[in-house]
């Protein structure tokens, strides 16, 4: 089982991917934030042929994989120019919709990895691409 987050470590990586522009065909530079988090963790991931980042923890047969997802593309310019931290939330240009999963789900994934812990179930942690607007949901 993990913890929460340390709310500096939520804040700092939810920041960093409000402010690096990734709209709707263009998610590459967020995707390669991620999979350097990834790499920093020894945590084995891979892209897809549209782009998606996948990385899994857990064991067991794909028919039974349990997928947990959120959308690397922001709407519009496709991130923040700047984000303001009040001290209990961040505001701008995508930290909610949907960069709050994203970076909720790239933590639990490293901790998840690092916690050594088995599963009888493959978790499979997918940060998809091109849900808003041109996208047309190819991820």
């Amino acid at each position: 089982m993990i913890g929460p987050f340390p709310a500096t470590e939520f804040l700092e990586l939810h920041r960093r991917l409000a402010l690096t522009i990734a709209p709707s065909n263009g998610e590459e530079p967020r995707r390669r934030l991620l999979a350097d988090l990834l790499d920093s963790h020894g945590i084995a991931h891979h892209s897809d042929n549209a782009g998606n980042l996948i990385a899994s923890v857990g064991n067991g047969p794909w028919q039974d994989s349990v997928v947990l997802d959120a959308h690397l593309d922001v709407v519009e310019r496709g991130g923040a120019l700047e984000v303001h931290n009040d001290g209990e939330c961040l505001r701008g240009l995508g930290v909610a919709d949907d960069l709050a999963a994203v970076t909720v789900l790239a933590l639990a994934l490293v901790r998840l990895a690092q916690g050594g812990e088995s599963f009888p179930l493959q978790l499979v942690f997918l940060f998809s691409t091109g849900e808003e607007g041109l996208g047309n949901l190819r991820g």
